[in-house]
């Protein structure tokens, strides 16, 4: 007896039925899949760009702060003194839990070369070595020209204000116009953040640049920084300074962070320096001061705030 014979003369519905049942098992397992990439979306933690600081990737929730403000000085600097201080300067990051920075400033090596200890660096009278943090800085032979710095420390920076000093001497056969720019190279400024948020941080950066101004008789600069009682630095306050050789008055205006400096003052003169704000008094306006070599700490405090 034939197949059909026995089956009546239809065909078997094997065939249909387990089409139908593949066609039921895949429907169902491609509704466990999708539950299942959902599952691993939400599950999965939102980092932000991780960075390298020394051995170990940091990383941290992309809105974690706002920016870090960071800037290297545009100065003149008399070309009879060798040593050229650089001061690296950001705005208050109180409360933003910074243990940690590093960059790479790139500089003019025909011009001037890092100097001292530890290739120029210190923290010495920054808001890092309040918090206890300290530099390691480095040029690599044949990068000449790329200060690489790091600084680190078990405490976070608070306010603002200068975070590291480099100190360079100039090539005593430095060629015209004797300027270096002192730029952050763009891919190596990093901010790291503690804590429970630890990573990088956003950071704006301002370069800066020296310029070496043409020997006279010796020289010297005044500079110095105006604050409020509070700390933060006063911009566009007008620096005068009078007396000495000077047939009129020098003047200057601080800058965002209420820093100011007047160069190619004749060393051996005394001069009175005056601040004058439109916004702020002080209880002493004016300092005299008997120049030898350049001062650094001509600094004015504004009354408090009525």
């Amino acid at each position: 007896m034939s197949v059909l014979s026995f089956c009546g003369g239809r065909r078997p519905r094997v065939d249909s039925d387990l089409k139908a049942m593949v066609s039921r098992y895949s429907r169902f397992a491609g509704v466990v899949a999708v539950l299942a990439l959902f599952l691993s979306v939400i599950s999965t933690p939102i980092l932000a760009n991780t960075a390298n600081f020394g051995s170990e990737v940091i990383s941290g929730p992309s809105n974690m702060t706002l920016p870090v403000e960071v800037s290297a000085p545009t100065m003149g600097h008399p070309a009879a003194i060798l040593t050229i201080p650089v001061p690296i300067s950001v705005q208050s990051v109180t409360g933003d839990n910074i243990i940690a920075f590093q960059f790479n400033i790139l500089y003019d090596p025909a011009m001037m070369n890092p100097f001292g200890p530890n290739f120029g660096c210190s923290t010495a009278g920054t808001i890092s070595a309040a918090a206890g943090q300290s530099a390691t800085c480095n040029v690599i032979i044949g990068e000449e020209g790329r200060l690489r710095v790091s600084v680190s420390g078990a405490n976070a920076l608070n306010g603002m204000g200068p975070v590291l000093n480099v100190t360079f001497q100039r090539v005593v056969a430095a060629p015209p116009p004797w300027s270096s720019p002192l730029t952050f190279e763009p891919g190596t400024v990093f901010f790291f953040r503690g804590g429970p948020m630890a990573g990088p941080v956003p950071v704006n950066v301002t370069n800066g640049q020296v310029t070496l101004l043409p020997p006279t008789s010796a020289t010297a600069a005044i500079s110095g920084r105006v604050t409020t009682s509070t700390g933060r630095g006063v911009q566009n306050a007008i620096m005068t300074i009078t007396g000495g050789g000077l047939t009129s008055p020098r003047s200057a205006r601080t800058g965002s962070f209420g820093y100011f400096s007047i160069d190619d003052l004749l060393v051996g003169e005394t001069y009175v320096v005056t601040v004058n704000s439109k916004r702020y008094a002080f209880q002493t306006p004016s300092r005299i001061i008997s120049l030898t070599d350049s001062v650094t700490d001509a600094d004015f405090v504004a009354d408090p705030e009525q």
